[in-house]
């Protein structure tokens, strides 16, 4: 059983972004940097699209994941800064069986929002999906120390330490 108070081993730096994310990463920093919001300049405001996040989270609870990926890819496109939007759309991707395209989203989330064990614990899952054990544990005991933090910090320290026990007895 791994222990983080225990493991005297210092955790390496953060899983690196994967290479095709990074075009995607400058497209994204510079909207930022030029301050471009297309939702503020199609006159759509917070509650029209958190509304369009609720229909794709229905969809995605339905089954149709299909849909609900192009929905909450237009909405991470209309506000590319907004990290729930890059969260739900990574968990969308991750439940569509499609974990590398899931642990871009799920990284280019944690830039805009680097507090969000959740997002953290699933960035672990699917890098672990796709064979990259050690970064996904490392994700995963950071993970650790941020659900320290959160208000539902037992219930994510539960299952981070339950990932980190699977990894180990691999």
């Amino acid at each position: 059983m791994t222990n983080l108070s225990a493991d005297p081993r210092p955790l390496r730096g953060p899983a690196r972004l994967p290479p095709p994310l990074v075009p995607l990463l400058r497209r994204v920093a510079l909207l930022a940097i030029q301050g471009s919001d297309l939702a503020r300049q199609q006159g759509l405001d917070e509650q029209a699209l958190d509304a369009r996040q609720a229909e794709a989270s229905a969809r995605l609870a339905e089954g149709r994941t299909a849909e609900a990926v192009a929905e909450l890819s237009w909405l991470v496109m209309q506000r590319p800064t907004e990290a729930r939007y890059q969260f739900t759309l990574a968990r969308a991707l991750q439940q569509a069986g499609r974990p590398a395209e899931a642990a871009q989203q799920f990284a280019l989330g944690l830039l805009f929002d680097p507090e969000d064990g959740w997002a953290a614990l699933h960035w672990g899952e699917c890098l672990d999906a796709l064979g990259q054990r050690d970064e996904a544990v490392q994700a995963w005991r950071a993970c650790l120390a941020l659900s320290a933090r959160a208000t539902q910090g037992g219930e994510l320290r539960r299952r981070v330490q339950a990932r980190l026990d699977a990894a180990d007895s691999r």
